[in-house]
């Protein structure tokens, strides 16, 4: 059976990836779910804290406690001389099986099974969480897009759309590119990073390159999204000389790396 491929977009909040979600959307085979409040961080966290568990690798997998089928176990639990402490039916690959479910049940229901490639897009991870790395570990042939913008117009956009102190909005977009950057250096055939610039500029190779990768054709229906207006915050704000000294200082081997 061939594995799946979904799509993530990953990105700092008001960098555009709503944008780049509806231009895979009106591709004919593509679902991607947007925002989600980030709960699949608890999830990360629980799923490492079996898979990485010695404790559940040579007390439960390891040992003679999992059974073969549910069964099996309903009758041994019967059994009052039966150790059961830690007794379950399930091993290593039944779990990550169950997750692997349960992560794709959220975003593809069972009613749209047959609508193609599912995904989702999100900008509350890769601050620390480990959802690129279960993602990954489930899925080893998904896709991940991470979008970036110019850090100035990111922290502009989110101190007055989003009410964020200049600290805080400076801070996550150095801490989630880091992280975005690190991730990709592991796993480089599973990661694209487009630029929100590149894409509403029409930049020939921009799109273009990023559907060659996901293996789709660019045709005129994605394109004129990118003419549909998407309007701006900024309404004449700029940042102060010391807040633009202190962007430019903090963040410029990441723009470096991200070829700004």
């Amino acid at each position: 059976m061939e594995e799946e491929q979904p799509i993530f977009i990953f990105g700092v909040g008001r960098c555009g990836s709503t944008l780049l979600q509806r231009i895979l959307n009106s591709v004919d085979n593509v679902m991607i779910s947007g925002e989600h409040g980030g709960f699949l961080g608890h999830m990360a966290q629980g799923y490492f804290s079996v898979i990485n568990n010695n404790d559940v690798e040579s007390c439960l997998w390891g040992g003679e406690q999992t059974s073969n089928t549910p069964e099996n176990l309903y009758r041994q639990l019967k059994d009052p001389h039966f150790w059961s402490a830690w007794a379950n039916w399930f091993n290593k690959d039944d779990f990550k099986d169950i997750f692997r479910k349960s992560l794709k049940n959220f975003f593809m229901p069972a009613c749209l099974v047959n609508h193609g490639i599912w995904g989702f897009k999100e900008v509350r991870y890769f601050y620390g969480d480990r959802v690129g790395d279960m993602i990954i570990n489930l899925f080893p042939k998904a896709r991940f897009i991470f979008i970036t913008r110019n850090p100035t117009d990111v922290i502009i956009s989110q101190m007055i759309a989003c009410k964020l102190p200049f600290d805080e909005a400076l801070s996550r977009w150095i801490s989630i590119h880091n992280n975005m950057l690190q991730f990709c250096k592991r796993v480089p055939d599973n990661c694209y990073f487009v630029k929100l610039e590149d894409m509403v500029q029409s930049s020939p190779s921009s799109l273009g390159n990023l559907f060659t990768w996901l293996g789709f054709d660019l045709t005129d229906k994605q394109r004129s999204i990118l003419d549909i207006s998407i309007g701006s915050v900024r309404n004449g704000f700029k940042l102060d000389e010391e807040q633009e000294r202190i962007v430019g200082r903090s963040t410029k081997w990441l723009k470096a790396e991200l070829g700004y």
